[in-house]
């Protein structure tokens, strides 16, 4: 997992997450042509888990995984808004991955509200080679933002 723009994290179930880092010279990262962190000290609903969601990427950007093996992958992502009352619509973007849709037109607030956190989990095949997580922004709209990231092999979830 990635605390996305925050530093390495233990949480209570003894996961640690990595601290967030550029893609340059690494074999993950965030690559992209404009990129921010954001931060908060605001309690977050939803979770037990604050810091997590506290820190978060905002922009124009994407994650990639280097030399990821063909399997099955289930990629958790972890988004919130920072403000309690974030009007709904102002904030609408998409997620692919390896340039396949996973989410489309994402609406944080209204999905959840604001200070809350969100958690979509999808599963993807994937065919080997980088990994690729983008998260698209849409035109008129704010600019896309994650606080988590955590990407785990499944293997072959079709087998008996």
């Amino acid at each position: 997992g990635i605390n996305v723009a925050g530093d390495e994290y233990t949480d209570a179930g003894e996961m640690t997450w990595s601290a967030d880092q550029p893609l340059a010279g690494n074999d993950w990262g965030w690559t992209g042509q404009r990129s921010e962190e954001e931060s908060t000290t605001e309690a977050i609903g939803g979770t037990t888990e604050d810091e997590l969601f506290q820190s978060r990427r905002t922009g124009i950007f994407a994650y990639e995984f280097s030399d990821v093996p063909a399997g099955t992958y289930e990629i958790e992502l972890g988004f919130a808004e920072y403000e309690a009352l974030y009007p709904e619509r102002d904030r609408v973007f998409d997620v692919l991955v390896d340039g396949e849709y996973v989410m489309v037109a994402h609406d944080i607030a209204a999905e959840v509200g604001g200070l809350y956190a969100d958690v979509h989990t999808v599963v993807i095949e994937h065919d080997g080679g980088d990994l690729e997580i983008d998260l698209g922004n849409r035109r008129g709209y704010e600019l896309p933002v994650v606080s988590t990231i955590s990407v785990t092999e499944r293997g072959d979830l079709s087998a008996g």
